[in-house]
């Protein structure tokens, strides 16, 4: 999840003309998302189930 948040602020960032700081937080997503492995949205599984 945190991974993805920091891919879309990267994108912002990016938008914005802050490619130093969108290349750090693409970087910063890579790494979390090799340490996570894959997550449960990749393989085709809701990322969290809403109860109620």
């Amino acid at each position: 999840m945190r991974a993805r948040v920091l891919i879309t602020l990267s994108r912002a960032l990016s938008t914005l003309g802050q490619a130093d700081r969108a290349r750090a937080c693409r970087q910063e997503a890579l790494i979390l998302h090799e340490q996570q492995g894959p997550a449960a949205e990749d393989i085709g599984q809701p990322a969290v189930s809403r109860v109620g």
